[in-house]
């Protein structure tokens, strides 16, 4: 491998490890040091100790293929610590040509997926909780995430249905969300068992309008809504709401515009005059105000017993929301909401690091079962948002370091498809030959 190569992989903060056509370690940069533990000295020369033994296979078949010349989409596979752990990893793997022109190394470049699975299984678990069918589906009618609510909501027992179509003609409500970038309404819709049911539907597209993208379709149940007419406005008015949101937190980054949307949203749903919007780590004592819409005043800031008789404390404890008439021990955890509201309402969702509490006051209508919905499901996308987003987040850094590292790199790292054209050009060296990389991706080297 060229002495000029070995000094850039060095440098990439991305766990880098060589092997020669034997198997054995002829690369391992500090970085493949510090995640896996072992340091340089006791791999080089040696076969890689970071292959898991039923992995075993998957990496001979794959370095064989390397030395053979193929090109290899990135693998997502597992790779062991020196302290025996398992985790996720995402590799691409590269052949490195020497001095003769020959393949003498093969390059595996490791990118450790914790974070994302972390927030992967979150995101699962929050979705999975709702009591609403969200399904995902690709542009062409295929089901790719289908909760449990959705299972429940359509009596689907078993495997999941594959296409959007087993479950329901939705061609016309798709087509418009595909046309305004979003759509939302009520039909009549059927259960796998042929039992009918009033749906509020909300689709949303995770690319807006006009883009080729995956839509976001969220079913409720609303028949007993449909019983009488007042219900009914009632519904539209939470079922406008949620949606909003929705759509709203599919394309917002924001964490501070959303959860003041979050409030404003539930402030409407429910006729509420105040929302507030509190916090705490899990196993913390306190919750803590972070933003408040509406009458009375500001109280950011100020924290409150998680464990305790008022609604907000009562909602952390049980997970489940929490409706009733304030009592003297609401207001003497907040005096704030005395002489200003009469009736409360509270939901909470813990995601793996905080417990999240949005809090409703009302000052002549008390709140009942069905306005829970909106509470529920607003707090749960913003939720869902907020993990969303720190998961970006972290991606998206290590990607800008891979990224300036590759364009600050001594040399020209260029990727090639199979034809042999290449696909990209990096690196500080293209300036200094006087090549542009627009003018060669899609050339062949010759």
């Amino acid at each position: 491998m060229d002495k000029l190569l070995e000094s850039v992989l060095a440098a990439i903060p991305l766990p880098i490890a060589g092997v020669d056509a034997a198997g054995l370690v002829t690369f391992w940069n500090d970085a493949a040091e510090r995640v896996y533990g072992w340091p340089v000295s006791a791999v080089l020369g040696r076969p890689l100790p970071t292959i898991p033994e039923e992995l075993r296979p998957e990496f001979e078949r794959l370095r064989g293929a390397v030395f053979r010349g193929e090109q290899l989409p990135p693998v997502d596979t597992r790779r062991r610590r020196r302290d025996g752990s398992v985790f996720e990893v995402t590799m691409g793997i590269v052949g490195a040509r020497g001095a003769a022109g020959a393949i003498d190394t093969a390059i595996a470049i490791t990118h450790d997926l914790t974070a994302i699975r972390a927030a992967e299984r979150r995101y699962r678990a929050l979705v999975d909780a709702a009591d609403v069918a969200v399904m995902i589906v690709a542009p062409d009618g295929t089901i790719v995430d289908f909760n449990r609510g959705a299972a429940a909501i359509f009596a689907w027992q078993g495997a999941p249905p594959s296409r959007l179509a087993d479950i329901g003609d939705l061609d016309e409500e798709l087509a418009t969300a595909k046309r305004e970038g979003r759509y939302s309404g009520e039909r009549w819709c059927r259960r796998r068992d042929g039992e009918r049911f009033w749906a509020d539907l909300v689709i949303g597209l995770a690319g807006g309008a006009g883009m080729p993208s995956d839509a976001i379709v969220i079913v409720r149940d609303a028949t007993r809504r449909k019983v009488t007419e007042e219900q009914l406005r009632e519904r539209l008015l939470e079922h406008a709401a949620v949606a909003a949101y929705a759509h709203l937190a599919i394309h917002q980054r924001d964490l501070r515009i959303l959860g003041e949307a979050a409030l404003a949203h539930v402030s409407t749903a429910l006729a509420a005059e105040r929302t507030e919007l509190l916090c705490k780590p899990v196993g913390a004592a306190m919750l803590e105000v972070v933003q408040v819409f509406g009458a009375g005043a500001s109280n950011v800031g100020a924290t409150i017993p998680a464990r305790g008789p008022t609604v907000v404390a009562a909602a952390a404890a049980a997970r489940a929301p929490v409706f009733r008439e304030l009592t003297e021990s609401d207001y003497g955890a907040w005096p704030h909401l005395r002489g200003v509201v009469r009736y409360g309402a509270a939901s909470a969702v813990q995601t793996d690091d905080e417990v999240r509490v949005v809090a409703a006051y009302s000052r002549e209508h008390p709140f009942d079962q069905a306005s829970m919905y909106p509470l529920q499901a607003i707090s749960a996308i913003y939720a869902a948002a907020f993990t969303r987003s720190f998961a970006e987040e972290q991606v998206a850094s290590r990607e800008h370091a891979l990224s300036l590292t590759l364009d600050q790199a001594p040399m020209i790292v260029s990727t090639l498809d199979r034809e042999l054209n290449f696909t990209s050009l990096r690196g500080s060296a293209l300036s200094r030959v006087g090549l542009a990389a627009s003018d060669r991706v899609g050339r062949s080297p010759r």
